[in-house]
């Protein structure tokens, strides 16, 4: 399955900006998804092999506060991917503090 990615990240800063955390310009990757038959397939698990080419955790922020959204909506990380996501679908990676600043976060 191919997945059009949109990262956004913050910018690796030691002192954390008040009121926005100013990000980079968002990272655009096609990303072609095969799980191994040994995984369990979570979005948890596709956000890691991400992070492993691309790297997220920085900046203070861990893989726990990037929110995956389609749609503009939110994808729970215990979602098996073949379940949520298909084909071509456009996926969109943001920092949990970026949607609170922006009043995207109930």
């Amino acid at each position: 399955m191919r997945l059009r990615l949109t990262i956004h990240r913050p910018l690796p800063t030691s002192q954390p900006r008040f009121p926005v955390q100013p990000t980079v310009a968002p990272a655009k990757i096609l990303w072609n998804h095969n799980p191994s038959p040994s995984s369990s397939d979570l979005v948890s698990e596709l956000l890691g092999q991400i992070s492993a080419v691309h790297p997220l955790e920085q900046a203070g922020n861990g893989l726990e506060n990037y929110i995956v959204e389609l749609g503009g909506y939110e994808l729970l990380h215990f979602s098996a991917v073949s379940e949520v996501l298909r084909d071509e679908d456009e996926v969109v990676y943001v920092v949990i503090s970026r949607r609170r600043e922006e009043g995207m976060v109930r």
